[in-house]
């Protein structure tokens, strides 16, 4: 059982293929350059505090872009499930995407998390704005 987690101690390192730590002997590895496990920092994201119900998440993070054909988006999903991307450390998987209604002439921005719970589970949030 794991406890709620906080901004202070939220992970800010970059790591290697399925989560294994960075050193000076394998920062260079290819397994070690992939940008999903790469952080980046809420001033690099544009990004603001995100408070999801449960928790509070300072707007950095490890950062999945989903664009393309659906073929590759399935592919490359696939290939971080593999990688354990999403694992036991993980507190939350956020979904930011903004969508334009040309027809009404209407923005429409959501924000989508699941938030792990620490005793076990998942909690949904959504906003639109």
């Amino acid at each position: 059982c794991s406890n709620k987690a906080n901004l202070i101690n939220e992970d800010s390192g970059d790591n290697c293929n399925a989560w294994e730590e960075s050193t000076d002997m394998t920062k260079d590895l290819p397994s070690c350059q992939l940008p999903e496990f790469k952080y980046s920092t809420a001033e690099e994201l544009d990004g603001l505090v995100i408070s999801a119900g449960l928790d509070n998440y300072g707007g950095g993070g490890y950062i999945l872009n989903i664009k393309g054909p659906n073929k590759g988006i399935r592919a490359n999903l696939v290939k971080l499930q593999g990688q354990k991307w999403i694992d036991n450390q993980t507190r939350a998987v956020i979904l930011e995407f903004a969508s334009y209604n040309v027809n009404i002439n209407l923005f429409v921005v959501a924000t989508i998390a699941a938030e792990w719970l620490p005793g076990g589970g998942i909690r949904s949030y959504a906003r639109l704005d």
